[in-house]
């Protein structure tokens, strides 16, 4: 389940995930590398004052899968009682610039 208590599903067929739950003090890098290497990634943008990050994903399957991977996830391993990450399904598709994207690696 998501955020919400919600099942990850949508009729829209959505691919794109929100993310929060990072700490304060976590890095852009460190964000990005949270989702960058999830399978199916495509772009992702992150809105620093609240923490948060948009990622979209190649499919409906894909983003589904990053939610469930990231949701309850302890941001670090080492330090769990700085919170766990929520995930789920976005309400839309995140819909970039190409100035604005953070491209998936090669």
């Amino acid at each position: 389940k998501g955020l919400l208590g919600r099942p990850f599903s949508s009729p829209a067929m959505v691919s794109t995930i929100v993310v929060v739950g990072f700490p304060r003090d976590v890095c852009v890098r460190e964000r990005k590398n949270t989702v960058r290497h999830l399978p199916g990634f495509e772009t992702a943008h992150f809105i620093v004052r609240s923490q948060t990050v948009f990622a979209k994903f190649d499919t409906h399957d894909n983003a589904i899968a990053a939610a469930e991977r990231l949701s309850s996830e302890p941001f670090d391993m080492d330090e769990p009682w700085l919170g766990a990450l929520q995930a789920e399904l976005a309400k839309r598709d995140l819909e970039l610039r190409d100035d604005q994207q953070l491209k998936a690696p090669p």
